[in-house]
């Protein structure tokens, strides 16, 4: 069982990604004794998110997110260095993960984007959209570095926090085939591999039937894929 292209070309965009980030444009809340001046002074005015930010991580990512408005890329990083070395809550690393995925893009840095997406995952304050769009695309640059463990652990964390399109189904099953190739030389599946491949046949099931609910585009070749690979894992090929 030799190795196929396991991505088709579906490229993951972050535009979707950038449209609910915005953290270049985020106003900080101001820090808790300012919040009590105001409130004292207008009772009515609106409460200022809550986010747990000291002073010195203020400092550095306000210096930072000048800098990028600025387009001043290198200032940017410079200051966004100093805040991700003493961020420590979750909101910090949500933030400065976030500017590093924005620098990234900006300077077309494949490797701060990936570390940018997974500081902020690693926060615990991304939204279940932003889970699903930063799982799904590290999950697809680890595919395609052949890091099919990373690509599996990203590829289930989006399809669990709700991502059902079809294209991420499929990486998923597939970074399972390809471990299981790799771990078998590169070529066939050898039988001790077998369960790790058969385990991405559900995954590939559920793209197939996306696929043919929606363009049937490549429901085809993949019902094919998955006929080959449960031949080779001496499952029920008749499913396919």
């Amino acid at each position: 069982m030799q190795r196929k292209n396991r991505t088709f070309n579906f490229p993951m965009t972050l535009a979707m990604a950038l449209a609910v980030t915005g953290v270049a444009s985020i106003t900080l809340p101001i820090d808790p004794a300012q919040a009590q001046r105001v409130a004292k002074k207008d009772k009515n005015a609106e409460k200022a998110p809550e986010m747990e930010l000291s002073n010195e991580f203020r400092t550095a990512f306000s210096a930072a997110q000048t800098a990028f408005a600025a387009n001043d890329f290198v200032t940017a990083e410079a200051r966004l260095n100093e805040a991700t070395a003493i961020a420590v809550s979750g909101d910090e690393k949500n933030l400065t993960g976030k500017m590093m995925l924005q620098i990234g893009l900006k300077t077309s840095n494949d490797a701060m984007q990936i570390k940018g997406l997974e500081l902020a995952l690693s926060s615990g304050k991304t939204t279940p959209e932003e889970s699903r769009t930063y799982n799904s695309f590290v999950g697809e640059k680890a595919l395609l570095a052949n890091d099919f463990p990373k690509a599996r652990q990203y590829l289930k964390q989006a399809i669990d926090a709700g991502q059902s399109n079809p294209v991420n189904l499929f990486q998923l099953a597939e970074a399972h085939f390809g471990e299981a190739i790799a771990k078998s030389g590169g070529r066939n599946i050898s039988p001790e591999n077998t369960a790790i491949a058969a385990q991405g046949l559900p995954f590939l099931k559920q793209a197939v039937e996306g696929q043919l609910a929606g363009d049937r585009q490549y429901a085809g070749t993949w019902a094919k894929r998955g006929f080959q690979i449960a031949r080779a894992t001496k499952s029920d090929p008749t499913a396919w």
